[in-house]
């Protein structure tokens, strides 16, 4: 079967962000790279803490599902975590970038020992233009992660769905395909405080946590210094076919409501066409498939070292 289809020609690859021009080159084909790890046995403890600290603090009830800290609504609790758990990292993530990266908070990740912590195949919220800039999301574990409590699993290569417009305020556009998407999944055993780097727009979930323990992990955002942060927005006031762009800055997920318009403190950039994507599930997993065997040469496997 044809499928007229044509992957993204990733246009926001041809400025350097990694400080590797491999790792970039591999992070271009598959979409991820997986590197050894970064963190030390006391960052990891101090990591810990804070998320101990975070879910005792927590008045909001989130049960058995997998809960992201940059999503609760106690801004300063939300802030202050980020904030912390940023600090530790930071540093050690700066020698795979180009100088002069921006790395963004360290939003912690609370994945609960629940049947019903899964986290389906989903793409993170698009934080640049991906049209042209490159923003690279460094997702670490703070615990040994396998598929018994919750490991990443990735769809390898698509990041080159062409679907760069994504935010909660604008429909998922594979939404109902999530099924189609898990089949092409990949799970990544990795030590704690290992860290695997994916494209932004890349398809990504983790199955249920089944251990004893919450599964903490952090997933930080490196992008180019001068790469505006654009959200985008749709309600009934946007014009049909079209999304809203709006630069906007950290403080818009630490201290906003991310659902409603931006407040008058951020610039509107106006209207724009809807970039979209419609694939039948046959179609999306054809695409899916083709995808993966122009990688397959790449191995899941941690590299022996970090560029430095």
């Amino acid at each position: 079967m044809t499928v007229a289809f044509s992957p993204d020609p990733l246009a926001r690859y041809d400025e350097q962000l990694l400080a590797s021009a491999e790792l970039q080159d591999e992070l271009r084909r598959t979409g991820y790279a997986v590197l050894p790890p970064l963190l030390g046995s006391d960052d990891l403890a101090a990591l810990e803490s804070i998320g101990q600290s975070f879910v005792e603090r927590l008045d909001e009830p989130f049960g058995d599902l997998f809960l992201a800290a940059g999503r609760i609504l106690d801004a300063e609790l939300r802030a202050e975590v980020t904030d912390a758990a940023g600090d530790i990292v930071r540093e050690h993530l700066r020698p795979l970038f180009v100088e002069g990266t921006e790395i963004l908070g360290a939003p912690l990740q609370v994945k609960p020992p629940s049947p019903d912590s899964a986290l389906n195949p989903h793409q993170d919220q698009s934080l640049l233009d991906e049209a042209d800039r490159l923003g690279v999301y460094c997702w670490i574990p703070l615990v040994d992660v396998d598929e018994r409590n919750g490991w990443l699993e990735v769809v390898p290569g698509s990041h080159r769905l062409g679907n760069v417009q994504r935010t909660l305020n604008v429909p998922w556009q594979f939404a109902g395909q999530e099924e189609v998407l898990r089949r092409h999944g990949v799970g990544l055993e990795m030590p704690a405080g290992s860290v695997c780097l994916f494209d932004a727009s890349l398809v990504h979930g983790s199955p249920p946590n089944r251990s004893a323990d919450i599964r903490f992990a952090l997933n930080n955002f490196a992008k180019p210094p001068d790469a505006p942060m654009v959200h985008f927005f749709a309600d009934e006031a946007t014009t049909p076919g079209c999304v809203e762009a709006w630069e906007i800055d950290v403080s818009f997920f630490l201290e906003e409501d991310i659902m409603s318009r931006p407040s008058e403190r951020y610039r509107s950039l106006g209207e724009r066409p809807h970039v979209t994507v419609s694939l039948t599930d046959e179609e999306l997993d054809r695409v899916l498939q083709d995808l993966r065997e122009q990688v397959a040469d790449f191995a899941t496997v941690p590299r022996a070292a970090v560029p430095s």
